[in-house]
């Protein structure tokens, strides 16, 4: 068979496969290019018709010595980079350095050392330090996910046996988590921010608020996408909703007034390609627009000058939510309005900024 390409979340792969002389000569990891697997493979074939024997890191049985459990936690987090993503990898990398910092004996262990008892004594002392502090348990969840995950080794298949017979981490029970409100901007807070607001970030907040946008949306806002001179005047915001698929659009109608401050910033700005664009090109010479981080920085700002408790750009679009609904807007249209796939994540989302009634699942 030879070289093979592979198509993982990360990208393309490659592998290779050959039998000689009767002796199947498997990869022991996935590379990067076809040249990495042809030269692997070319080592490990050459190898065995010097020797008449498998090289030794073709030889199977991974588990015949035990890693220490930082051994395990580093071999995990490359894993996921080149099968995953490297933003994957870098979560895993935060969540583990945490957890070794809070149990650092831990470290050197045999994998195999550690216990049921073990993993959930941490996991309640971590749970209780977060609770003092005011934090939900989220972390704790999310650690005990990732380090059962780690344990699951071989990883990528789910036929094979496991290296280690007891996986501590997938018979600790998870944490129940107390949802909190998420935050509804007042109007006289608007009125505030607004006010103190750079004149950039000001129709941010107008766009954010007349349009429901979620802040990536926002800022990628393209003039070609913006319908302000003639009615019925309108937005097209993109949106994509798994890693990997097409932007979704949705067109999103504005009010005159909004309307008339796109126009007067376009006049302003007669050469740019987005609404809210930097001043300089990226690497290729293509203009770029602003970042989310641009967004959050402009609005610490602004609540700091005008005295507002500091909350996320997101909120934007809780307010914009709460307004169609106290209007009277059909669940139906709200839900198209704020670009969710299912109606129950709208009926979500209103009960919890506006306290409604539990939604009911569909179907129970």
């Amino acid at each position: 068979m030879g070289v093979y390409k592979k198509r993982l979340k990360a990208g393309d792969r490659w592998l290779y496969k050959k039998t000689v002389r009767g002796q199947k000569i498997e990869s022991p990891a996935v590379y990067l290019s076809k040249r990495a697997a042809e030269e692997a493979e070319a080592r490990a074939v050459a190898e065995y018709l010097a020797t008449g024997q498998l090289p030794q890191h073709l030889m199977t049985p991974m588990a015949s010595t035990v890693p220490s459990v930082k051994d395990l936690l580093v071999e995990r987090t490359r894993w996921v980079e080149v099968h995953r993503s490297e933003r994957y990898a870098r979560d895993h990398i935060a969540v583990f350095r945490q957890v070794l910092k809070q149990v650092p004996e831990w470290a050197e262990l045999p994998v195999t050392d550690i216990t049921i008892n073990m993993a959930e004594a941490w996991g309640e002392d971590w749970a209780a330090e977060l609770l003092e502090r005011g934090k939900t348990r989220n972390e704790v969840n999310k650690a005990l996910r990732l380090l059962q995950a780690a344990w699951n080794r071989p990883w990528g298949t789910k036929r094979k046996g496991r290296d280690f017979p007891v996986n501590p981490f997938a018979h600790v029970e998870r944490f129940s988590v107390e949802k909190r409100a998420k935050y509804l901007p007042t109007d006289e807070q608007e009125a505030k921010v607004k006010i103190a607001s750079e004149p950039e970030f000001q129709l941010a907040v107008e766009v954010l608020v007349g349009t429901g946008a979620r802040p990536g949306e926002a800022v990628e806002l393209q003039w070609v996408d913006v319908r302000t001179n003639m009615q019925p005047y309108s937005v097209a915001l993109y949106t994509r909703k798994k890693r990997g698929g097409s932007r979704t659009p949705r067109r999103v109608p504005i009010s005159e007034d909004l309307a008339a401050q796109l126009r007067s910033w376009r006049k302003q700005h007669p050469e740019t390609h987005f609404v809210f664009q930097q001043s300089d090109s990226g690497p290729d010479g293509q203009p770029r627009h602003r970042t989310y981080w641009w967004l959050r920085q402009a609005q610490r700002r602004a609540c700091q000058r005008s005295g507002v408790i500091s909350f996320s750009p997101h909120s934007w679009r809780h307010l914009y939510a709460s307004r169609l609904y106290q209007a009277g807007v059909s669940r139906s249209e709200i839900q198209r309005l704020l670009g969710h796939e299912n109606a129950s994540t709208t009926d979500k989302y209103l009960h919890e900024i506006l306290g409604l009634p539990e939604p009911v699942s569909r179907g129970k």
